[in-house]
């Protein structure tokens, strides 16, 4: 994937909200996550139903966290580079920085990758059919046709195209021992990942992120990178949350809010990335 889908990013945006009462992401996915904890509370489930309102909501109690995780790392890595100030006290140095950035974003490809697998078993829990518990998997019988889905669903889960790019890092780093490196730049978050060379004497290998949009120098721009992705992130779980409410006719709220100040961090990068 090279171009921005920008559509998707507006979406995003319209659910992240920056007030003085705080920083909340609300919409479909938040209003969902609170229905299903109230479902799994009713006093006396109806033995007809056809999902376990249990397993949905603890999958979407996962989900939530994960991105509430996201949200945590995205202020983090701000905070870190304002830390490096000559003013700043404590103070951290530009080794001790690349060493925290690189663990942090290597965290957020994990936690990425690890709501879309829970997202494939909501899915699971929420169908009358057995469905892989793996995303990468359902996208393949998505792709091959051979997905016992409403076509709804089948739709929006042939529209994560982004998906390969980020489960390809992910796995580069989990399984392949790709390195994460940042650079010591002190006003954007630049960063590498390369593969793991074949031969010793010429490592690191090639760099995984090929959005010549994002390049600068050696490195790419992180905040723009995460503003895409997790604009993309959260513009399919709005898309998600939306069937699976009318599915399980939940009610929509538009009182339900998600607070975390690391939203507004990424309500920001989605903004930066809209203007490139």
């Amino acid at each position: 994937m090279s171009q921005i889908d920008k559509e998707k990013l507006k979406t995003a945006l319209a659910t992240l909200y920056d007030e003085p009462s705080g920083s909340y992401l609300s919409g479909h996915f938040i209003s969902l996550v609170q229905n299903s904890r109230s479902a799994a509370f009713w006093p006396n489930v109806d033995p007809s139903l056809t999902w376990n309102p249990h397993q949905a909501a603890k999958r979407l109690l996962l989900i939530h966290t994960d991105l509430l995780n996201i949200a945590t790392v995205s202020i983090r890595l701000i905070m870190q580079q304002l830390w490096r100030g000559n003013e700043c006290k404590p103070r951290i140095g530009d080794e001790l920085w690349r060493f925290f950035a690189s663990a942090d974003i290597d965290f957020f490809f994990s936690k990425y990758r690890s709501i879309f697998d829970n997202i494939a078993q909501l899915i699971n829990t929420i169908s009358k059919e057995s469905l892989p518990s793996s995303f990468n998997d359902l996208i393949k019988k998505a792709k091959s046709g051979s997905l016992s889905l409403d076509l709804e669903y089948v739709h929006l889960i042939l529209k994560c195209d982004w998906f390969e790019t980020i489960k390809k890092i992910r796995d580069s780093i989990e399984h392949q021992a790709a390195e994460t490196n940042v650079d010591y730049s002190r006003d954007r978050v630049l960063f590498v990942v390369s593969s793991l060379d074949s031969g010793y004497t010429q490592l690191p290998g090639k760099g995984l992120i090929d959005m010549p949009e994002l390049r600068d120098g050696s490195f790419s721009n992180f905040e723009l990178f995460a503003g895409i992705y997790v604009g993309y992130l959260i513009w399919f779980l709005e898309g998600l949350s939306s069937l699976v409410n009318e599915d399980l006719q939940f009610t929509l709220s538009s009182t339900d809010n998600s607070y975390h100040p690391g939203f507004s961090i990424i309500r920001t990068w989605i903004q930066c990335a809209m203007k490139i």
